[in-house]
Order: C-alpha cells, then structure tokens, then sequence
C-alpha cells in the first residue's frame, strides 16, 4: 500500500519539547531514518530514546494512543503495560488486526509513570522494544520517537498533532530500520483534577459564610 504524507509540519527538536513528555538517550545525532514508507522518506528521529516525563508539578494525566499505521509482514502489537520482564502488556493495537487509522484508545487519571509504561512486541520475531530499555540496536528490535508534530495526512486521513510519534522496527528484513513497522501516536494532558477533602471544605465554608452575609444584609 503506497502511503502518501501531504504535510508533515514538525519541528523535531528532541529536547526542546513543549509538551508533558520529552526523550532520554538514544541516537544523540537524530539520524535520518531511511526509507520510512508511513512517515515519509528521510525524517530526523530520536532512534532508541526513552520517553520520559517532563512536567512540575506530577498528578493525574490523561493518555491517547492513536493508531497511524503500519508497512510489515510480520504481526506486531503496541502495549500499554509492557515492561522488560514480559512479553505482553495489555494489548492496544495489532497491525494485522481490524484496525485502522485514526482508531484511538485513551486511559484516564493514572501517573506519568504509567503512561510511560508501553512497548512494541512481535509476534513473528520475538522481537521486543520497551520505554525505559530500547536501544539503537535494530537487531534487537526497538523505536525511533518524533516530538511535537503537526498535523499531517496519512493514507487519506487526516490526522491531528501529538506530542509523540513512536515507530517500531521489528527486525525483520535485514533488519530495514526503517521504523515503520508499527506506528503510533500519542497525546498526554492533565486530567480533570477533583477537589482535595480539605479544599472542598474550605471552599464549602466559604460558600456558607457568603449565605449567611447575604441573609443578615436582606434582614
């Protein structure tokens, strides 16, 4: 399937992220990636980075994953909950499943350390790439991360900015290193946060002392 990007408008400045995430580590030079079929030809990436987070001060963020797409033979799924000693997570996306692009999976009210606790795993190669332990080895399988993109069209959809761009290399084909093998984006923000005990009752105290002003003035 020939995949065909209209506007690609990203700054991929790694370390200077304007967002709730940021990288660690990795290909320091932000190599090109070569022949990425999903995100165009010749994009500047974080190769083996670890996505971290980046914000003060912590609490509860809301996370969406959103599928892009993918060019592999081999079947390859995106976790959230993957971690080193495991080989599978709760499964998110599938590239050999029903999805398609543009489908979307959000969690609500959890850590920024939970949201960073995803990965890539293949099914045909055992291949596996972890935040917190990827590596620039493609051999080994890992991602290559884009920060802070625009909106840019994929496959006839048009797609919004994220605050991250993960693209998966299973290993297969030489391995290629193209990093399109799975392709996901993601999108982080603060959740709704609800009212502490204590500042619920200063605020109702508050309230009560306005009633009772009111009251006294109409007397």
């Amino acid at each position: 399937m020939k995949i065909l990007i209209v506007a690609f408008l990203a700054m991929f400045a790694i370390t200077a992220n304007a967002g709730l995430i940021t990288s660690t580590g990795g290909d320091n030079a932000y190599a090109t990636v070569a022949s990425n079929d999903v995100l165009d030809t010749g994009l500047s990436a974080n190769r083996g980075g670890n996505i971290i987070g980046d914000v003060v001060p912590a609490g509860l963020f809301d996370v969406t994953f959103t599928y892009i797409g993918s060019e592999a033979g081999y079947s390859n799924d995106f976790d959230f909950g993957l971690n080193s000693g495991s080989t599978t997570g709760v499964s998110i996306f599938n590239n050999k499943a029903s999805f398609s692009a543009g489908d979307a999976v959000s969690f609500s009210n959890i850590s920024l350390a939970e949201i960073l606790n995803f990965g890539f795993y293949s099914n045909t190669s055992t291949k596996k790439a972890v935040n917190g332990s990827n590596t620039t080895d493609t051999g080994a399988g890992s991602f290559a991360t884009l920060f802070n993109t625009g909106a840019f069209t994929y496959d006839s959809h048009n797609f919004m900015a994220f605050d991250a761009i993960v693209g998966f290399d299973d290993s297969g084909a030489g391995p290629d290193g193209d990093y399109d093998d799975l392709v996901v984006g993601i999108n982080v923000s603060r959740s709704a946060q609800v009212p502490e005990p204590a500042s619920a009752m200063l605020l109702g105290l508050g309230l009560a002392g306005l009633g009772l002003a009111r009251r006294r003035k109409q007397a």
